[in-house]
């Protein structure tokens, strides 16, 4: 994601940077899950290709661990 945007425009700072991860969204997927940036329709068209509903996807996320021991 950051190298993407470094791509499209060296200049990009780090406010910038943070302002994308502010704006994207997680969608889970079995063992894995997507960074999606490109706002709230993005993210919604990516959890319906994903199969699920908004809320099914909120329930997939909260049930996958950060880190596995």
């Amino acid at each position: 994601m950051i190298e993407d945007l470094i791509e499209a425009n060296p200049d990009t700072t780090l406010i910038e940077v943070e302002q994308e991860f502010r704006d994207a969204g997680l969608v889970a997927h079995p063992g894995k899950f997507q960074v999606v940036t490109g706002g709230r329709l993005a993210m919604l068209w990516a959890v319906g290709a994903a199969g699920m509903t908004v809320e099914q996807n909120r329930t997939a996320l909260a049930a996958k661990p950060l880190a596995t021991h």
